[in-house]
């Protein structure tokens, strides 16, 4: 899967790639995507014919996803864990509270 992770609050491609295998059609998609959270997810392709998935991520943070292809005749969950990157102000934030040495100014 592409990319291995991505930034908060931006839409985001992801990819799967076959080496030799083809999914087959699964409730009328390639493939499915889902996640867990406080916040789940549930993707089709964005098209029916591809692997590919849009999608947006709300908040920073480790999540769990499971997509899901029909290869000869049989469904295969493949399980992911993805980390998603701070926004450059929550990095701040992060920074400033962790470390007692910084000063406002």
């Amino acid at each position: 899967m592409t990319p291995a992770a991505f930034n908060a609050g931006k839409p985001v491609t992801l990819q799967f790639g076959f080496d030799d295998a083809k999914p087959e059609p699964y409730f009328g998609a390639r493939a499915m995507l889902w996640s867990s959270g406080e916040k789940n997810v549930h993707v089709h392709p964005s098209c029916p014919d591809k692997t590919a998935f849009v999608t947006e991520f709300e908040e920073p943070g480790l999540y769990k996803l499971w997509a899901e292809f029909k290869i000869n005749g049989k469904v295969i969950t493949y399980p992911f864990v993805i980390p998603q990157k701070l926004t450059p102000w929550s990095q701040l934030l992060l920074i400033s509270i962790c470390d007692s040495t910084t000063q406002w100014r």
